[in-house]
């Protein structure tokens, strides 16, 4: 296989996941989802569809995650591919108190502490200072590089800890679980918390939470 026919096999098989109103498929910030507020779930377009902008409404996608190779949150106006995904951008990752979304030191979730999470939000957005509202960004997890931001907070190059040493380790997924017990993950060391139609799912890294809808 030659590196254009490879390309093309990881293009077939990757998705855009965005948050969506169920009823209306209208597309949605992504904290409904993180929160598995009912009324609303994930929805994966695939990398060759349009990807609408929050506000509009969402076609050529589906409710279930086919376990594509790669999926990406998107950018907030849209957009097709590589246009409307973030996954090649480098993002924050901040740790904040799951229900408030308020910014505590990252050794909160460094020490996994429950209730705690890394929330992951665009390069040129705006990082909020520890006690602050984080806001921008989602709990969903893909492996690209993050960066650690400063307790004041920032945008871009002004909020990164350590500019030359981009922090890879906790967006990167666990190896998913390959089997299950009971309905429920046998995989000691996996991220897997739930089964879909038998098929083990993380659902971004969020333990415990399941999309709605599935």
């Amino acid at each position: 296989m030659d590196v254009d026919d490879s390309e093309e096999l990881e293009e077939d098989s990757s998705a855009i996941v965005i948050c969506v109103r169920k009823r209306t498929r209208v597309r949605m910030s992504y904290r409904p989802c993180d929160d598995a507020e009912p009324g609303f779930t994930w929805y994966f377009i695939p990398w060759e569809q349009k990807v609408p902008a929050v506000g509009r409404k969402a076609e050529g996608g589906t409710f279930e995650d086919l376990g594509y190779m790669m999926t990406s949150p998107a950018r907030r106006s849209g957009g097709v591919g590589s246009e409307a995904a973030l996954s090649d951008d480098v993002r924050f990752e901040v740790c904040v108190k799951e229900k408030t979304r308020v910014r505590v030191s990252d050794s909160r979730c460094d020490d996994e502490d429950n209730g705690f999470a890394w929330y992951h939000i665009p390069y040129d957005d705006h990082v909020s200072a520890v006690g602050r509202r984080a806001v921008g960004g989602s709990f969903y997890r893909t492996g690209v590089e993050s960066y650690r931001a400063r307790a004041k907070g920032g945008t871009g190059d002004r909020a990164v800890l350590e500019p030359d040493r981009p922090n890879n380790a906790p967006t990167k997924r666990p190896p998913r679980c390959t089997r299950t017990v009971n309905g429920k993950c046998g995989d000691a060391t996996s991220s897997c918390t739930y089964t879909v139609n038998g098929r083990c799912r993380d659902n971004g890294g969020l333990p415990g939470r399941v999309p709605g809808g599935l």
